[in-house]
């Protein structure tokens, strides 16, 4: 979430909520951390932090330390990590060089392999829950929709057809269903279909 630091600036923080109490914990202070995704056992955060207009990925432990995995440089925009189901990688989206694709690391930050490379917009990257499965957003059709790219052969498919918009997959741990967010001339609704 967002607070005021020092009386004048708006910093991105991030925030433990326990569900059921009426106040969340702060958990970094005046750190400009984001997108914070826990890992598959629980014990740390990757949040996105920024810094003179560089974005860099860290690791947040119980501690509240951050530990800086990697910075990246030009200007760069670091989106959405997300750690795969063994904890071993983190897909994100990154915006460089007029381009916004996807990216898996190494948990430690460094590079394993570029998903995608083209001039469409991908982005909100999850896994499936056996791993073998990028779900994401793209504009590749001219209309953002749901696309999966299965990691081993790098194919990608087209999961929706829609009219107005589909944003931040979520597949069910059985692979049998999809939410998402649907743009339509009702606004933004969460729906879900059969895989």
């Amino acid at each position: 979430g967002t607070h005021t630091v020092n009386r004048f600036n708006l910093y991105d923080d991030v925030y433990f909520h326990t569900v059921g109490k009426r106040r969340s914990s702060l958990l970094t202070r005046g750190k400009r951390a984001r997108q914070p995704s826990l890992s598959p056992d629980g014990t740390q955060l990757v949040v996105v932090r920024n810094k003179l207009q560089e974005n860099s990925l860290a690791r947040l432990q119980i501690d509240q330390s951050l530990e800086t995995l990697r910075s990246f440089d030009n200007h760069a925009q670091v989106a959405t990590p997300v750690h795969s189901p063994t904890g071993d990688h983190i897909a994100v989206s990154i915006w460089a060089d007029g381009q916004r694709d996807i990216v898996v690391l190494n948990a430690d930050g460094s590079h394993y392999r570029r998903v995608t490379d083209d001039a469409a917009h991908d982005m909100d990257p999850v896994w499936s829950a056996d791993g073998r499965w990028l779900y994401f957003s793209s504009d590749r059709s001219s209309i953002f929709n749901i696309y999966a790219v299965e990691l081993e052969h790098e194919t990608i498919y087209q999961i929706t057809n829609v009219l107005g918009g589909a944003f931040h997959p979520a597949p069910h741990p059985d692979g049998e269903l999809l939410a998402f967010e649907s743009f339509s001339h009702n606004g933004m609704d969460v729906v879900q279909m059969p895989l």
